[in-house]
């Protein structure tokens, strides 16, 4: 196939940093190419962005459930 790929969907349901890149190594072992990261939506912004960080601070179902650039 020209590609295979798998969609994480963490702005419905929350996964820690360890296991996104668990599944992206999982990827490689089974030649996926493409990630499609569903991180924002109308619901919920888990991602901080430096520009504008009130976002996530309003938008997020938690402190806890929250992507950073780091």
């Amino acid at each position: 196939f020209e590609y295979r790929g798998i969609l994480i969907d963490t702005s419905r349901h929350f996964l820690p940093t360890r296991i996104i890149k668990e599944t992206i190594d999982a990827m490689m072992y089974n030649k996926f190419n493409i990630l499609h990261w569903h991180i924002v939506d109308e619901d919920s912004f888990p991602l901080v962005l430096e520009s504008h960080p009130e976002i996530a601070e309003h938008a997020s179902f938690s402190i806890y459930e929250r992507y950073s650039t780091e």
